[in-house]
């Protein structure tokens, strides 16, 4: 609560609540006309004092032939003229000030006490003891009790039975630090309902140091407030008990449908290279390798689901190694080769020399390219290019795969890297491929580096993906030794 909230309880209630320890002096109220004439009365009080001390020890001021006593009688008559006058100045000021403030309290009076009994917080002034010395008239609404009925009672009498420590602890507190203090908890109103309040609890110091003269308390009721809080935790709580429910699912499923399809993807492997001897029609060979190629793009999806649900879960752990870059490309430029050459699609690879060595999972970091090529390949169409470069740029390794594809509109950037996302829904993509896991999976392993992933495309020209990783240390020296590989 602002100062000049406490400050309209206080003139209200009858206690200057500016804060604690606050005291009102008598001069406080005098107008700039009256300070004035103080000092101008004042200035005339002290000429006369002096007067009177050099009548008294100054003989040759006054004609030679008055004897001394005259000289001293004369003396104590200004000096008597002198303390009058003083006197009478600090008793008109004094009377001003009262008068000025007597007739400020009267003007605010009326506006202070419409707001106390109108506001709908309970204000409170509590004795030091905890008897509750007066209550505004909201008491019924807050507490469901008249305020001649709280008058006499303790706060603590209405408090639930395990809120009642909280309370005095909170109130013990405010007296020791002579500081404001803020309390949530639990009430029981007249007829046993229980309610929830925010309590400001004010201290009010008396005059002497550290003695505690009251309490102002400003409660109100925040059940609703607080109903909404509970909700909406309880919300929080379920969602993500949903979330690991739904990752450990998918973990086990994955388990499951993973031992299968190795053997169908191996079976259909023997038969489609005739391991054992000619299948007769070679139509059966088609048959066995479409059933190869359709195993294999259902593993993958298998493990990219796997790969998400157990880094949701936060059990997807890192092996850390120290490796070199440009190998790990083109292994990825390798095993993506025959993919591009069935498309027509031109694979690169542009590596800048003395690429830095990578401390990490190198299965991750490999994972993550395979992801990203796959991606590009799967959204250019036949005559394109895809192009994978390597450089060092700021102490990191930056890694780009750029494509030739379809391209995203810029609507739909926000979306990609969300899990099962696919941008292929939209009507200027016509393939369907994948279950939209592979950027989500290539994000996040990229961020449990420490890396970054950026996403730039223009609809009709292409997409590139941008990944920047910490760099160990840099392996070469001297000059460039950059070298181009590509499959087409």
């Amino acid at each position: 609560m602002s100062d000049s909230g406490w400050a309209v309880i206080g003139r209200t209630t009858g206690l200057d609540a500016g804060g604690p320890g606050v005291k009102t002096h008598p001069w406080r109220g005098l107008s700039v006309r009256g300070k004035r004439l103080g000092w101008t009365l004042g200035t005339a009080a002290v000429l006369a004092g002096a007067l009177t001390g050099a009548l008294a020890f100054a003989p040759g001021i006054l004609p030679g032939e008055m004897a001394a006593r005259d000289r001293g009688l004369a003396a104590l008559g200004v000096g008597a003229a002198a303390a009058t006058l003083y006197g009478a100045l600090l008793l008109l000021l004094i009377a001003s000030a009262v008068r000025q403030a007597q007739a400020a309290a009267r003007a605010r009076q009326p506006l202070d006490h419409f707001l106390v009994d109108h506001v709908a917080d309970l204000i409170l002034r509590q004795a030091p003891d905890g008897r509750i010395t007066y209550a505004s008239p909201s008491a019924s609404a807050v507490l469901g009790a008249s305020p001649e009925a709280l008058a006499g009672t303790r706060l603590t009498d209405h408090a639930a039975p395990d809120e009642v420590e909280a309370m005095q602890t909170a109130f013990a507190r405010a007296a020791y630090l002579g500081e404001d203090a803020t309390l949530v908890c639990r009430m029981l109103k007249g007829d046993g309902t229980g309610i929830w309040t925010e309590s400001h609890i004010r201290p009010v110091l008396g005059a002497s140091p550290g003695r505690l003269r009251e309490f102002i308390v400003v409660m109100r009721d925040i059940t609703l407030r607080h109903t909404y809080e509970r909700h909406l935790i309880e919300a929080r709580d379920a969602a993500e008990a949903a979330n690991r429910a739904k990752a450990r699912f998918l973990s086990h499923m994955s388990h499951e449908l993973r031992t299968p399809l190795n053997a169908i993807i191996g079976f259909s492997e023997v038969m489609r290279d005739e391991l054992f001897g000619t299948l007769g029609a070679p139509r059966y060979r088609d048959y066995a390798a479409m059933i190869h190629d359709s195993g294999r793009q259902l593993l993958d999806a298998v493990a990219s689901v796997l790969d998400m649900s157990r880094i949701e879960a936060g059990r997807y752990t890192l092996t850390a190694e120290r490796f070199e870059l440009a190998p790990l490309i083109a292994d990825v430029i390798s095993e993506m080769s025959y993919t591009a050459a069935d498309r027509g699609i031109a694979l690169n690879a542009v590596q800048a020399g003395g690429l830095p060595r990578i401390s990490g999972d190198k299965l991750a970091i490999k994972q993550v390219l395979l992801n990203l090529v796959s991606n590009a390949l799967k959204f250019t169409g036949r005559g394109g290019s895809v192009t994978v470069e390597a450089h060092v740029e700021g102490g990191r390794c930056e890694i780009a795969v750029t494509d030739t594809g379809v391209g995203i509109p810029e609507g739909a950037l926000a979306r990609l890297g969300r899990p099962f996302e696919q941008v292929s829904e939209q009507a200027y993509v016509h393939t369907g491929e994948g279950a939209g896991l592979g950027l989500a999976v290539a994000r996040a392993l990229v961020e449990l580096h420490g890396g970054t992933i950026r996403i730039d495309s223009t609809l009709g020209e292409g997409t590139r993906v941008t990944v920047r990783l910490p760099a160990l240390h840099a392996v070469g020296a001297g000059k460039d030794t950059g070298h181009a590989a590509s499959v087409a």
